[in-house]
This record gives C-alpha cells, sequence and structure tokens, in this order.
C-alpha cells in the first residue's frame, strides 16, 4: 500500500485547498492520502473557527482519506517545532511513503538547499542570526537575511511564509533521517497554515469567550506559575505582573506584550498556554517521545475502511493508534485507561483544550442566535 501524506490545519477549506489535494492524489497516485490536522487551537495562537471533527469532515470531503490529530501542546508551538511534530508522527507511523509539501516559488532546488543550510546550522549560520537579532530583525526576517548571505537568492525566498514552513518540513525530515520522500508543489493561493494573527477574521463570539477566560488565567497566576508555563521567562513575567491591569483584549494584550524577539503570534502561544497549563516540564515527556506520543484519527472519507486503515496503521506504527470520533469514542476511552502516565499527562492537556473550545464556542454562538 502506498501512503501519501501533507500537514494543514484547515481552519478553512477554499478551493485552493481542494486543488491541493487534487494535485496530490493525482501526482502521488497513494492508495491512501493522511492529513496531519491542528485540533483545538492552532499554530499562530489562535482557537480554530469550527470543531476539529466538522473541519475533519471538510478536509475528509475534499478528499483527505485519514484525518489525524495533531495535539495541542504540539500545534501551540514556533514554525519548527510545530513543523517537527507532524514529521515526527508521519514518520512513527512507520508506513508513509512521501510527504507533499506546499511552496510558494519555481526555485524548488534553491528552496532545497536554504533547508539543508538551515539542518546544518553552522555556528557561523548562529552567530550571523544572534547579530541580526541584536540589530533588531525578527527572527524570521533574520533568518532569511542569513540565508540569503550564504546561498545567493535564497534570502526573498525565506520571506515567505509558505516557504518558511516548507523548509522547516524538509529540515525536520532531515533531522530524523527518515524514510518519506519530500515532494514540493508550487501552491501560491495556500496559505502556510492558519490563518493571519488578526482576531477579527475568527469572530467575535469565541474571541470575546476566550479573551474573557485568559484575562481571569493572566490576572490571578502568580509569578512562579508564569515563569513554570511553556515560553515564560523572568522578562516576560515581569511585564506580565506589570501590565494585567491593562488587560482588554486578548489581542490587544498579546500585541501589548509583544517585543521585536517575541512576535504577537509567540505571545499569543504563550497566553493559550498559561490557560491550558502547558509547563515547560511537561515539554520534556515531549521531547522524550519526539512529540509523537500517540496518532488520534479523527476523521476519514468513508467510516467502514476507516477501521481497516487504522488496523494497518497499528500494525506498522511505533506509536499507539485509535479512532477518536464524535460516533465512537471508545478506543479513546480504553487509550485512557491503558496509558502511560506520562501519556496520561499530555492527553489530559488535549481534553483540556478541547473542553475549553466546545464549551465557549457552544455558549456563545447560541447567545449569537
Amino acid at each position: 500500500m502506498k501512503i501519501a501524506a501533507i500537514i494543514e490545519e484547515f481552519d478553512s477549506v477554499s478551493a485552493a485547498h481542494e486543488e491541493w489535494i487534487r494535485q496530490v492524489r493525482q501526482r502521488s497516485g497513494a492508495d491512501l492520502l493522511i492529513a496531519v490536522m491542528s485540533g483545538d487551537f492552532l499554530q499562530q495562537g489562535l482557537p480554530a473557527r469550527e470543531n476539529k471533527y466538522i473541519r475533519a469532515q471538510k478536509a475528509a470531503a475534499a478528499g483527505v482519506d485519514l484525518i489525524i490529530k495533531l495535539p495541542v501542546y504540539c500545534s501551540l508551538t514556533s514554525s519548527d517545532t510545530y513543523a517537527f511534530a507532524a514529521v515526527s508522527t508521519l514518520n512513527r507511523l512507520n508506513c508513509v511513503d512521501e510527504l507533499y509539501i506546499p511552496c510558494d516559488t519555481t526555485e524548488t532546488e534553491l528552496l532545497r538547499k536554504a533547508a539543508q543550510f538551515l539542518f546544518i546550522e553552522s555556528p557561523q549560520y548562529q552567530k550571523e542570526i544572534r547579530r541580526l537579532r541584536a540589530s533588531g530583525l525578527s527572527f524570521y526576517s533574520a533568518q532569511a537575511k542569513a540565508v540569503g548571505n550564504a546561498i545567493q537568492g535564497a534570502g526573498p525566498i525565506l520571506q515567505d511564509p509558505v516557504n518558511i514552513f516548507a523548509a522547516e518540513y524538509l529540515r525536520a525530515l532531515k533531522r530524523m533521517y527518515c524514510r518519506i520522500k519530500p515532494c514540493l508543489i508550487q501552491a501560491p493561493g495556500l496559505s502556510p497554515l492558519s490563518r493571519s494573527g488578526q482576531t477579527q477574521a475568527q469572530g467575535p463570539e469565541i474571541s470575546d469567550a476566550l479573551s474573557a477566560l485568559v484575562k481571569e488565567r493572566v490576572e490571578s497566576a502568580c509569578a512562579a506559575v508564569l515563569n513554570e508555563t511553556r515560553g515564560g521567562t523572568s522578562m516576560l513575567t515581569d511585564r506580565i505582573l506589570e501590565t494585567r491591569s491593562s488587560y482588554e483584549t486578548f489581542e490587544s494584550y498579546a500585541r501589548l506584550l509583544s517585543t521585536a524577539t517575541r512576535s504577537p503570534a509567540n505571545i499569543r502561544r504563550y497566553l493559550l498556554d498559561l490557560l491550558l497549563g502547558i509547563r515547560k516540564s511537561d515539554m520534556g515527556i515531549c521531547q522524550l517521545y519526539s512529540f509523537a506520543l500517540y496518532a488520534r484519527i479523527i476523521g476519514c472519507r468513508e467510516p467502514g475502511p476507516a477501521h481497516s486503515a487504522a488496523e494497518y496503521l497499528r500494525s506498522k506504527a511505533w506509536i499507539p493508534v485509535f479512532l477518536d470520533t464524535p460516533a465512537d469514542s471508545s478506543e479513546e476511552k480504553q487509550f485512557y485507561l491503558e496509558a502511560e502516565p506520562s501519556l496520561q499527562i499530555m492527553a489530559d492537556i488535549d481534553k483540556r483544550a478541547a473542553a475549553i473550545h466546545t464549551f465557549y464556542s457552544e455558549k456563545f454562538s447560541q447567545r449569537a442566535v
């Protein structure tokens, strides 16, 4: 059985997504197309517009055979960690043949060279990054400039968000030395992952609900909790303690805390980590399992074949694989009963994210009717 894969958040399914999936199916000739998808919260530090099961159904309707959810502690991360977690999940399934990666350039070989350069991460590159960051450039602007200084023509390519993620997927594959073949396809109309950082796009209901919940958490957290939260630093903690009385909305507060070295998206992820109780120590568990603790199938094109496909994945995978759908959660319940304590800790974080997203999205959608 030939298996191809894509990585996409599917916060919306546009004509560009449908065309992208059509191209992947046509060019791969795969028997099974798998998508790794963020769940309740997205890489840019925003709640998903819709329930993860609904988004998975839309992805299936667009042509994806199986949708595997990326846990929240993997999705609320920087682009390099996000890419590593998603690729690691596919790698540990131990049966994926090809990963199809969208890019926004015809210079695919130049993009591959840039990814190789980032993979090596030479001392000279690290020194150049530090110098450029000290001059006030954001990380990705500094990265594009540093790579451009080393590889002629590569700088402009890495200024595009689609290409930034493409390079991270390529680099993650190299970091794991896995057998999955990367396949670049130009897809200029496809967003890299999620929508932009404008909260207006996410709808006022869940935005207002989430804002109030995060505000309560920010106002009640002590310095030790702020420091222990993933992404926390003493400087950020001091800043929060000084400014939390100025909290108005989730987005405005993220922008208030942002700096030249920490973008609003970075701060949004931190605030959501604080809300969900994701600690620095929890990341030690993730790293122990290469950010791929288990695989949860949350959607499929055809319910019957999904069970046979899940059984095939189980027979090959190095990690637990189970079906988690609204119609049947028996496998999920069994997983929690049998999981190791460390896996239960991380799975509980995912359940907390689902509960928060479901409760507040339903509550405020009902109020809007």
